[in-house]
């Protein structure tokens, strides 16, 4: 099992670490307003993007070419997927918190932290290799 890091990207950066293989990131777009995730798997000291779906193409949200109609959702799967070694994240005052599923379980990304919750700090996401704070929300 891998280590899924989450922390507030500031000096005295809390950390929190969940032993998961995969994790969704879901949010609403800002302009269009529909609803936008990114499946993610775990590999090594990387995120593998596995997934991606919109609800509707617009304002910088077009559908991948390889994109299929699935229930209302323009679906791709890439065929090769890079390493990203972490994401930042910032929320955005105009859309509803950015959600962070493990599993079924999906929360607004900052309160899988236990400390600070500054929603104007951007939230750091990595693979981790220290033991896991803990496994469980």
């Amino acid at each position: 099992m891998s280590l899924l890091c989450i922390g507030l990207l500031t000096a005295a950066m809390e950390v929190r670490c969940i032993e998961t293989d995969s994790f969704t990131l879901r949010w609403q777009h800002s302009v269009e307003h529909s609803g936008w995730y990114e499946q993610y798997r775990l590999s090594g000291q990387q995120f593998l993007l596995v997934e991606s779906a919109v609800q509707q193409s617009g304002a910088g949200m077009e559908p991948a070419p390889d994109a299929r109609l699935v229930d209302g959702w323009w679906i791709s799967r890439p065929a090769a997927s890079l390493g990203i070694p972490e994401l930042i994240l910032p929320d955005s005052a105009f859309t509803s918190p950015m959600q962070l599923c493990l599993q079924s379980d999906c929360q607004p990304l900052r309160s899988w932290l236990t400390g600070n919750k500054d929603s104007t700090t951007p939230v750091r996401l990595f693979a981790g290799t220290q033991t896991p704070v803990d496994n469980e929300h």
